[in-house]
């Protein structure tokens, strides 16, 4: 019997990313995280689109092009990922929060277990 634990995670957005960095630390478990979109950030990842999105999935972002966080950085941080690493403000666009979550991905080496364009 084999002590290997599959998990699986539902979107790559801010948790989704915190999930991962954190389980990927344990080598007894497989992930695979399903993200439904073209990359990571979850509902930080902005299009300018209307209606429907390229794969004619209607649009429900609350994120709109001129948005800034009102909340303060340090409450949106993840654990050894402050925001000055990154060079990111106190209140971040939603560019530099997106810019924050590849920032992420890329230092924890957690790419790998996302499924981008995934329903399945």
């Amino acid at each position: 019997m084999s002590d290997i634990k599959r998990i699986g995670i539902i979107g790559a957005g801010l948790h989704g990313i915190s999930a991962l960095r954190r389980l990927s630390q344990n080598k007894d478990f497989k992930l695979k995280c399903f993200e439904r979109n073209f990359d990571l950030g979850g509902i930080w990842l902005y299009t300018d689109q209307t209606k429907e999105d390229i794969y004619g999935r209607p649009i429900t972002s609350p994120i709109y092009h001129n948005l800034r966080t009102v909340s303060l950085g340090p409450l949106m941080e993840i654990d050894d990922h402050p925001l000055d690493k990154y060079g990111l403000p106190c209140f971040m666009t939603h560019q530099q929060v997106l810019q924050y979550l590849n920032g992420i991905a890329d230092d924890s080496d957690i790419r790998k277990f996302i499924k981008l364009q995934s329903m399945d």
